[in-house]
């Protein structure tokens, strides 16, 4: 099964809003229907998170949630 992961961040204030130019950092990874995304297999996360962007990864869990009826996982990042 294929999963679309999303990018999207968390201001201060907790509101969660799309990063600038997610569509960079978009990725398609192979992932067994009914399991997690694990954080080790994004290969686009570091690049997200590199230090001109502000964005950080300390809160995405290791195993992330897949939304099986849309074939998405949200990763959000943190400011």
């Amino acid at each position: 099964m294929w999963a679309i992961i999303i990018r999207t961040s968390k201001d201060f204030f907790g509101d969660v809003k799309p990063i600038q130019d997610a569509d960079k950092y978009a990725e398609v990874v192979s992932v067994v229907k009914g399991s997690k995304v694990k954080k080790s297999d994004l290969k686009n996360l570091q690049a997200a998170c590199n230090g001109s962007t502000g964005y950080g990864a300390k809160d995405v869990p290791d195993e992330i949630d897949v939304d099986w009826e849309t074939a998405t996982a949200k990763v959000i990042l943190s400011l």
